[in-house]
């Protein structure tokens, strides 16, 4: 591909299309210029067409997309809105399935928003929607109507949209169809995302804003008008880096939590964003505006090509596991104590598969539980956002979204790698014991003998095999020249790296083993509240860094963790997560974790 840069008056243009004198009359430039003109109207029937010859191509010509040639369309969900026929314009009906029936369907992803939902499919509308079928003259939510316009234009007859396609008042249904979302993204022969609407009524399609254009005609060497060039600016932040195209940071959809696991289940995407239409499959990634990139970025198939946002991301399939954690933790879910665990419960079904022997434990996996322990909050997406410890732990059922030591506990940033994987290097002190989970009630897809818990739990506690905890003493912070708790400009401390002074407590001298850049906290702490605290570290691992004198600096990478005040019956002993510290080994002299035969290792119950 060549790359043509104009300047004109400062700004950094390029040739976007070619356009020839007749349609019939090849030229050459089109095919070596990437740039085409984007529509204004993305519901317009030219743009339509593009989507569809790109489906088309997918579907004949690439490998990784299948489904493999001779093998029968996937089994349909449990309802899907049936369409009608191709060329059908007229109302949808509800359609509930017998079991094993199979066909083509497409599947929407969009953002419900708060807005009237009385469209929704409830236990009270069910048979009128069956019967009476959907009659779209009545107002309903714009993006729906548009996701049907789009799917038929695509001679697809079924289409699965959760509002309709799920009971929602009706909680045995709601459990039984959520924790679906594997096969029903999975297997859909499209998914439509209304990526820049706010609400469900917003629609899927709408005007875009279009840069400014200028144009030329231009000739051959002979003098022969050969067509028009139209050149306009780019995106110099997209063309610096293209892989922010996949991220469409401004448009809602990102925001919500369940749409992650629908865009990374779903083998087609056409993706309606706020500045054009992208394409995205298990073999490449387009745009309407030409941009084209081998791979695909957010993916839980191990055979395509990882298109990772930064070099020195392990292409690997368990670190693809982190990046989707990193990306869906700080994401908006209304429902948050029922909804954490399945919103993501699709994505966690998938990389059960490919773990194959792994175990699923509250957003962990069994074989790199200790590693993944070791999470924390991001300092630098949240430097202002406060999260509020509360002393009374575990919530009841009621209230229960996770356990303190899953990463689903918090609704923040969070980083799974703390800081930069260095936990994985580490030399490892403590193991996996056991993991007991308590299932939601309310949830019948849990029976006996069916350990791997996706879906929402009211309960949980690891058993692990570690070190003697390390009773610590918080001796202050050291503000360096700031004033008190909190920089001037009024960022909280607890989360930056900076430094929090702990000591041990059977260290009559009372000196410092817990410096600066160490401590990550998951809660916002006075310094009241630290003096008086019943604290320890949990060692899960010793690691190696270099210092800034060039020396190893031999650092116990812990969990900072309390007494949990719960009152169970048996009255066992167990703890709460509270931050991340590393101890320094040289500063602990003869008090050394590593000093401690593991016949005095003991079991720790975190909760």
């Amino acid at each position: 591909m060549y790359v043509f840069f104009l300047f004109f008056f400062g700004r950094c243009l390029t040739l976007v299309q070619v356009v020839p004198v007749t349609k019939t009359a090849p030229d050459q430039l089109v095919d070596i210029f990437r740039g085409r003109l984007v529509n204004e109207d993305s519901g317009d029937p030219t743009t339509l067409s593009i989507a569809k010859d790109w489906v088309d191509s997918c579907v004949k010509h690439h490998n990784l997309c299948g489904p493999p040639r001779g093998q029968q369309p996937p089994l349909l969900p449990t309802r899907v809105l049936d369409l009608g026929p191709p060329g059908s314009t007229g109302p949808v009906k509800l359609l509930e399935l017998v079991q094993g029936q199979r066909g083509k369907y497409a599947a929407l992803s969009y953002v419900w928003g708060i807005v009237d939902t009385s469209y929704k499919m409830t236990t009270l509308n069910r048979d009128d929607y069956i019967i009476q079928k959907i009659d779209f003259k009545t107002p309903i939510p714009k993006t729906i109507a548009d996701a049907i316009e789009i799917t038929r234009f695509m001679s697809v007859q079924y289409l699965w949209v959760d509002a309709y396609c799920i009971k929602q008042d009706d909680i045995k249904d709601w459990h039984r169809e959520s924790g679906k979302m594997l096969e029903y993204y999975g297997n859909s022969h499209l998914t439509i995302t209304a990526s820049a609407s706010f609400d469900a009524n917003w629609g899927t399609f709408h005007s875009r804003i279009l840069p400014s254009t200028t144009s030329f005609d231009y000739s051959s060497i002979n003098g022969y008008r050969q067509g028009t060039a139209f050149i306009t600016a780019l995106d110099p932040a997209k063309e610096n880096r293209q892989t922010k195209n996949f991220l469409f940071e401004n448009d809602p959809i990102t925001s919500r939590a369940w749409a992650l696991q629908e865009r990374v289940l779903s083998t087609r995407n056409i993706i309606y964003s706020s500045d054009q239409m992208y394409y995205e499959c298990n073999q490449h990634f387009r745009s309407e505006d030409g941009l084209f990139i081998n791979g695909r970025y957010l993916s839980a198939n191990p055979k395509t090509k990882p298109v990772p946002l930064f070099t020195e991301l392990r292409p690997d399939i368990q670190s693809r596991w982190d990046v989707l954690v990193d990306l869906y933790a700080a994401r908006d879910i209304t429902c948050q104590f029922r909804d954490k665990f399945v919103a993501i419960s699709g994505l966690a079904k998938k990389f059960g598969q490919l773990f194959r022997s792994d175990q699923y434990y509250a957003g962990l996996w069994k074989k790199r539980i200790i590693q993944q322990l070791f999470w924390c909050i991001d300092p630098v997406v949240n430097p202002l956002v406060e999260s509020v410890w509360h002393s009374d732990w575990p919530p009841t059922p009621k209230y229960y979204k996770a356990p303190s030591w899953s990463w689903a506990c918090t609704d923040l940033q969070i980083q799974s790698r703390n800081p930069d994987g260095r936990i994985y290097a580490a030399e490892q002190y403590a193991t996996f014991d056991n993991c007991a989970i308590q299932p939601d009630p309310d949830d019948e897809t849990y029976y006996p003998g069916n350990e791997a818990l996706y879906g929402r739990i009211t309960g949980a506690e690891l058993f692990i095999i570690a070190p003697p905890k390390v009773p610590l003493r918080f001796l202050g912070t050291s503000t360096q020249g700031r004033d008190g708790f909190y920089f001037p400009d009024g960022v909280p401390l607890w989360l930056t790296d900076e430094s929090y002074n702990w000591a041990h407590t059977l260290d009559p001298n009372q000196e410092v083993i817990s410096v600066q850049y160490q401590t990550r906290f998951d809660y916002r702490f006075e310094s009241s509240q630290l003096w008086d605290m019943e604290i320890y570290a949990l060692a899960l691992g010793r690691d190696a860094t270099i210092n800034q004198d060039g020396m190893d600096s031999m650092n116990y990478l812990c969990l900072l963790v309390t007494r949990a005040s719960r009152g169970d019956q048996n009255g066992a002993e167990a703890y709460r997560r509270m931050g991340t510290i590393w101890l320094n080994e040289y500063r602990m002299k003869g008090l050394a974790i590593s000093l401690i035969d593991k016949s005095q290792y003991e079991q720790i119950t975190l909760v």
